[in-house]
């Protein structure tokens, strides 16, 4: 039973191949802007290598974020889920297992990846409707880097009463955002 549905499969390899690459592309440009402004980071393919576009993923800022994106992203239907859990962190990896050396990646990376939605009969109306639904959250981060309590104003004092600063964040600074920043 399972000879005969991947068989299925292998006589039309190129065609599913190729839809994912498209798939894969989709998000890739149409998430590009997200990680210009610095909010999300995207897959990175080095010059000269090619992949297979098995899935395509993002890293959110950490765990936290992560999570508040997936639960946004499925309250407007779309399923994007974490991508796994470390071995040594995963309870037969507890149990059986052995972590050697200082975990500084492993566990950060695992928290900050999100997985999209990829598979052979996804429209690219689909693609699209992920694609849109990012962009109300991060804008929502955006926004929210542009108060006092972000790194934009470390290092100024709070004043007694209303001022306004020029934000001078890190991502504004490097976009020339050059908003301003009213503090009560």
């Amino acid at each position: 039973m399972n000879a005969a549905y991947l068989y299925a499969q292998l006589e039309h390899a190129d065609e599913i191949n190729d839809r994912r690459l498209a798939v894969w592309h989709q998000y890739d440009e149409g998430l590009r802007p997200l990680r210009d402004a610095g909010l999300i980071e995207q897959p990175f393919v080095p010059e000269g290598c090619v992949h297979n576009a098995h899935m395509y993923y993002i890293k959110a800022k950490d765990l936290e974020e992560r999570t508040r994106l997936l639960a946004f992203l499925k309250q407007r239907g779309i399923l994007s889920v974490f991508h796994y859990i470390p071995l040594h962190s995963a309870p037969a990896g507890q149990k059986i297992g052995r972590f050697f050396g200082e975990d500084r990646y492993t566990t950060k990376e695992s928290e900050r990846l999100a997985r999209l939605p990829m598979y052979y009969s996804i429209t690219d109306e689909d693609v699209r409707t992920v694609i849109d639904g990012f962009m109300p959250f991060m804008e929502g981060r955006q926004r929210d880097e542009h108060t006092a309590k972000e790194t934009h104003m470390e290092g100024l004092p709070v004043p007694s009463r209303h001022a306004v600063f020029v934000c001078g964040g890190r991502n504004c600074l490097k976009n020339g955002c050059g908003q301003t920043v009213s503090i009560l």
